[in-house]
């Protein structure tokens, strides 16, 4: 790992949609490649395919403008989409690759020749690469054996002789408008044939059948293995179908053939998501991050979920969680709507319990009531957390429509009158904060955003509490050195000590926003920033100071260093999704190393000025900082560094410390280790079952 120097001025050619068009529309695919000449040796044949390589570097590498390197990279998997459909030459998957080959591991190789530089990509590249192939002794780049593009085309096969449009642009196939459209209602109206709950039970029986859940929480993790040369099914987008059911769950079943009409549902839904194509098919996939498709990157992530991840909290800790964020709400001020503390942390935990794992409830008022809360009382909170279950989802048909979505924000769906059911009790945990949360921002409790933080910080003690470390410093202010007169002095929101490490809790409310679960990557990329870079920078003040000669708080004691290793942690009160995958966090932040990001819609720069000043190059001057002050190789203090990051939800945060009365010990299944699922709780379910394999 590389790092770029942050003064470099660079000017990047973006890699646009139409771009492996001009590729493959490039002459050199009708040249004859001509006879292959005999070599007296292998170490000949070798050298002369050397010679080409260089050729190819000589010919295409660019000082200081031109595309990034890595969108030769990021065409690779649509031209091997192409070229399984027929519309690309036979041998245009493995020329791109052998051209990515020529580059090696240089990483002082910054820009290529875009691709309207037709005589450098003729003469030098694609002639060069398909003399490469022919000298080659083996077909290391068969255009079936990988299985994410193979399972993709085979989507895109069926989807087409079903008369849909697919196009395939740089950034991978696509479905135009008026097929995307048509296919979600098509899936729609088998979802309403079949019936809503018809569809929820047959999901639900999945996740109990397949062993998809792990200690109550769904997992929605990609489903990958170290083959590589076996194609698979593409995964069913079942978060996407079952919130289509919800449109649906009262409705009379009118098929005429119900495991038929499901197994259309199923199949052209799998078709959908698969050319859609945000799933890892192998542990590698997402490793790296490409600047020449940073938009790419983040909208899969985000589509990914509303695809196939529930939201939810983990439901052996929900209970405790939303109690103590009840206790702790009320203690810095807050009064809450409907009853009283007791009354609503009664009645969550005796909703929680009548929720199923993997299956619906159907319960009463009289069901979550109690010798102190009567049914009278309960009925007054099903009252303020309820919706009709007519109402839910409507005007969602799409992945993008997110903002139609409304079925995660209530615990609670009423089917007649006095009668209810209930989601599993993950997705009930997570719905019942989101509800009660709702409430209070209704009735303009005062400072809401302030209370949120404080209960936020008090609840990560908690989770801290339940391990070993000491809890040194709780909203604890310091002077920072070099601080000038009238700045806020910095604050650390939770700090705990052990004998061998120190941990920085830097706690976030900040929610993944609508706009951005629709599909806008720049307001994604807006809630990461606020997210995880702001909290990993106020963090990297803090670890400056610690390095710089100790901390001091103003109302006495402090913390010193001591030699000891630091990490950080950000805690936000619900999770991000699969933007919280710790691999993906590493690669972000190694890739945009160095890196400016500009926009060619002047409305969109501001924002983007924003990213790269407020969060961007404050979190590289802050690394380099710690980096100088740390005396170690920056590679390896960056590795080191990022090894040492977390974000987690309160909810992941106090599951993992129950596991283990180390602090360390708790997140070590995190730290080094990972499935390439996405998806913590996956991710966890793995380790275990390794660790019980062991």
């Amino acid at each position: 790992m590389r790092f770029r120097k942050m003064d470099i001025r660079m000017t990047v050619v973006p890699l646009e949609a139409n771009m492996i068009d001009r590729f493959l529309a490039l002459s050199a695919w009708n040249d004859d490649v001509g006879a292959i000449e005999t070599f007296a040796t292998d170490a000949d044949r070798k050298l002369e395919i050397d010679r080409q390589s260089a050729a190819i570097r000589q010919g295409l590498v660019r000082d200081e403008t031109g595309l990034l390197i890595e969108a030769a990279f990021a065409i690779s998997s649509p031209v091997q989409i192409a070229v399984l459909l027929g519309r690309a030459p036979v041998d245009a998957y493995e020329v791109v690759r052998r051209i990515c080959d020529s580059f090696g591991s240089d990483d002082r190789i910054r820009f290529i020749a875009p691709f309207s530089d037709e005589d450098a990509w003729n003469s030098l590249a694609v002639s060069a690469a398909r003399r490469i192939k022919s000298l080659s002794t083996f077909d290391v780049y068969g255009v079936e054996q990988f299985s994410r593009a193979t399972a993709v085309a085979d989507a895109c096969r069926r989807l087409l002789a079903m008369g849909h449009a697919i196009g395939i642009s740089s950034f991978g196939p696509h479905l135009e408008p008026e097929s995307f459209k048509a296919i979600c209602e098509e899936i729609d109206a088998l979802v309403k044939r079949v019936s809503g709950r018809t569809v929820i039970d047959r999901i639900l029986d999945c996740y109990r059948m397949s062993g998809r859940v792990h200690h109550g929480s769904l997992l929605s993790g990609r489903r990958v293995s170290g083959a590589i040369l076996n194609a698979r099914f593409p995964s069913e987008p079942l978060h996407f179908l079952y919130n289509l059911a919800w449109k649906h769950f009262s409705v009379v079943p009118t098929s005429r053939d119900p495991a038929g009409d499901h197994k259309r549902l199923t199949e052209l839904a799998r078709d959908l998501a698969a050319v859609l194509d945000t799933e890892a098919y192998n542990p590698y996939d997402g490793m790296s991050l490409s600047l020449a498709n940073l938009h790419g990157s983040l909208a899969d992530k985000i589509l990914y979920d509303e695809l196939f991840a529930f939201q939810q909290w983990q439901p052996t800790v929900a209970p405790t969680i939303f109690a103590g964020w009840l206790r702790h709400m009320q203690s810095v001020g807050c009064v809450f709507p409907v009853g009283s503390v007791d009354e609503w942390t009664e009645f969550g935990t005796l909703l929680m319990a009548r929720a199923q794992i993997a299956g619906l409830a159907f319960v009463t008022p009289f069901d979550a009531s109690s010798a102190t809360l009567p049914a009278r009382r309960a009925a007054a909170f099903f009252e303020a957390c309820r919706i009709p279950v007519e109402q839910l989802n409507q005007g969602y048909l799409t992945p993008h429509d997110t903002s139609q979505r409304n079925a995660p924000s209530y615990p609670i769906y009423q089917i007649s009158e006095g009668l209810y059911v209930l989601p599993p009790r993950a997705i009930v945990g997570r719905a019942l904060f989101e509800r009660v949360f709702t409430l209070l921002r209704e009735a303009r409790v005062h400072d809401l955003k302030n209370l949120m933080g404080k209960a936020l910080e008090l609840l990560t003690v908690d989770a801290v509490a339940l391990t070993n470390g000491r809890t040194t410093a709780e909203s604890r202010k310091y002077k920072r050195d070099g601080q000038k007169k009238g700045e806020s002095p910095p604050e650390i929101d939770v700090a705990s000590e052990t004998d061998a490490r120190l941990y920085l809790f830097e706690c976030k409310s900040k929610a993944l926003t609508n706009a951005a679960r629709g599909g806008n990557s720049l307001n994604a990329l807006a809630d990461f920033a606020r997210a995880l870079l702001r909290p990993l920078i106020q963090a990297n003040g803090h670890e400056i100071q610690l390095r710089s000669g100790g901390i001091r708080f103003l109302d006495g004691g402090g913390i010193d260093l001591a030699g000891r290793e630091i990490d950080r942690i950000a805690v936000s009160m619900t999770d991000h999704g699969s933007m919280q995958d710790r691999t993906f966090l590493r690669a972000f932040v190694s890739s945009l190393w160095g890196a400016r990001l500009t926009a060619q819609d002047p409305t969109l720069r501001a924002q983007l000025d924003e990213f790269n000043d407020k969060y961007l190059l404050r979190i590289q001057q802050g690394i380099d900082a710690i980096c100088e002050l740390s005396n170690g190789p920056k590679e390896r203090f960056v590795r080191m560094y990022l090894h040492g990051c977390y974000w987690l939800s309160i909810d992941q945060l106090y599951y993992l410390c129950r596991r283990s009365s180390d602090l360390r010990e708790a997140l070590s299944p995190l730290r080094s280790i990972t499935f390439g699922t996405g998806d913590m709780m996956a991710e966890l379910a793995a380790y275990d079952r390794m660790r019980k394999t062991a």
